[in-house]
């Protein structure tokens, strides 16, 4: 449990460096990295209903679409926490850098299967 903790504080660390301060639109500035991700995954979950293809097209989607290392990186490292907290880890580390709410469904329902 220690690990996690300190993973979670590290991944939330690290994503906070990309924070902006100036204000947030819709699909714009720092929430856009965020949002594209979001789209990705529900791009996955619609196209390729479950398993390894899911996994892959979110991959290569993220490398091509999402302009933000911090955010793709901060993705990737979601591999090192139990399936079941990794959104709950993610949500929290975007509010962070975003400075407000923020959520994805689509990620939610990923992270639940």
């Amino acid at each position: 449990m220690p690990k996690i903790v300190c993973f979670c504080s590290i991944l939330l660390l690290f994503v906070s460096c990309a924070h902006h301060p100036e204000p947030i639109k819709e699909n714009t500035g720092a929430s856009a990295p965020f949002n594209e991700l979001c789209l990705i995954i529900e791009e996955a979950l619609s196209k390729h209903p479950e398993g390894e293809s899911q996994s892959q097209y979110i991959a290569s989607n993220i490398e091509a679409r999402v302009n933000s290392s911090d955010v793709s990186e901060a993705y990737s490292s979601l591999a090192y926490i139990p399936q079941e907290n990794r959104y709950a880890v993610f949500k929290a580390a975007a509010e962070e850098v975003l400075t407000q709410a923020w959520s994805c469904e689509a990620m939610h329902v990923l992270f639940s299967q």
